[in-house]
């Protein structure tokens, strides 16, 4: 079982979110290698009859109301999956979460020799969160080798190691909905002159900046209503989530309201709701349908961290208007994208990319290439560790 690659991901039944993007996305770099998946509990056939899936982990219900019997649970069924190996097996947690830390120093104390774990690290409070002894413990791990960390964007895995001291490698951006080696589709409707579908694709979460989504669109109506030639723009979106039914349709009222121009029909912003779970292909071809991607995020909870979307627009070859700061800058600045400061900021460079679309559209094939080479280094990683 030496080459087998196990892979721990609590989340791949999980529909919203890139989790169960995960899987396929390792297949598809690991060239064939052979693999088995540890993951949460579950009723799911597919999952659950599949020889290659053990869903033995506790949810994060069990974590919420017994933490340490959870984490007792967790040790015990990867002890029981991995056994004890006369060569060290390749355990690769993709989306690590605080518990897992603790699960891999753990096991390590108590089978020294028998496993090297690849943990990847999203965002920086996974690690900020642990306490000085625990990041010590992960620490010791790192300089024996047993542990390797492993980021999707350089600043942080600079910034884990000005901080914290840790060694962490900028080597394992993983692909999401959109295959890399499918070139570039054109949209099923035909994009009309003047005309323009803005995406604003993914979960509703503050952090992704939902909430300044109507101010960006009542800014835009204005500059669309004295614009010359005359554009028009379809805002696509996905519906709010949430258990208070109240805000979501406050907050899409917003949003249509923010379109209308009544004084002038033909300069409004139509806005389309798509549901606010897709099926992987309906998103794909939602991400395919649109021009152009607005990725307005908060800059504190993305300054050093990776974003599917713009890995996903970038592979689609869209233009893109994010926050400035937010990482994955080394695919944003080709000339395929366009950075705002306030929110006040993001109508005006949304115009500057529609009355330039040609030009930015140009030039995302460079910022392909760019996370084209990010995502065969990822490769050459899953196949060599």
């Amino acid at each position: 079982m030496a080459d087998v690659l196990t892979i721990v991901e609590r989340h791949i039944d999980e529909a919203v979110g890139h989790h169960h993007t995960v899987i396929g996305a390792i297949d598809q770099l690991a060239g064939g290698r052979p693999k088995r998946i540890i993951t949460m509990r579950s009723d799911n056939p597919a999952l659950v009859e599949n020889p290659n899936v053990h869903c033995v982990l506790s949810t994060g219900r069990d974590y919420r109301k017994h933490p340490s019997q959870a984490f007792e649970n967790d040790l015990a069924a990867l002890e029981t999956v991995i056994g004890v190996p006369s060569v060290p097996v390749s355990i690769l947690f993709p989306t690590v979460q605080h518990n897992d830390i603790g699960l891999c120093v753990r096991f390590l104390d108590r089978h020294p020799g028998t496993a090297r774990f690849a943990l990847r690290i999203l965002i920086f409070q996974t690690i900020d969160a642990l306490t000085d002894a625990e990041r010590a413990d992960l620490d010791r791990h790192v300089q024996s080798g047993a542990i390797t960390i492993v980021t999707e964007t350089g600043s942080l895995a600079k910034l884990l190691n000005a901080r914290f001291g840790l060694k962490a490698l900028n080597t394992l951006l993983l692909p999401c909905s959109i295959n890399p080696e499918s070139p570039p589709q054109e949209a099923a409707v035909p994009r009309k002159t003047n005309h323009f579908r803005i995406g604003y694709l993914g979960g509703y979460r503050l952090e992704k900046g939902a909430e300044k989504i109507p101010a960006i669109l009542q800014d835009l109506k204005v500059l669309l209503r004295d614009c010359d030639p005359a554009v028009t723009v379809e805002f696509v979106a996905q519906h709010r989530g949430g258990r208070s039914g109240r805000k979501r349709l406050r907050y899409e009222w917003e949003m249509r309201k923010s379109g209308w121009s009544l004084s002038r029909a033909n300069r409004r912003i139509n806005i389309i709701l798509l549901d606010k779970t897709l099926p992987p292909e309906q998103f794909i071809a939602a991400l395919h349908a649109v021009d152009l991607l607005l990725v307005p995020y908060d800059l504190n909870a993305y300054a050093a961290r990776g974003s599917g979307i713009i890995i996903d627009g970038v592979l689609a070859g869209k233009p893109i208007v994010h926050t400035q700061g937010i990482r994955m800058s080394s695919f944003l600045g080709f000339g395929n994208a366009a950075a705002a400061v306030t929110t006040s900021d993001f109508a005006p460079k949304i115009m500057e990319v529609l009355h330039n679309f040609q030009d930015y559209q140009a030039q995302t094939p460079k910022a392909r290439d760019a996370a084209h080479k990010q995502i065969w280094n990822a490769a050459d990683f899953l196949r060599n560790f």
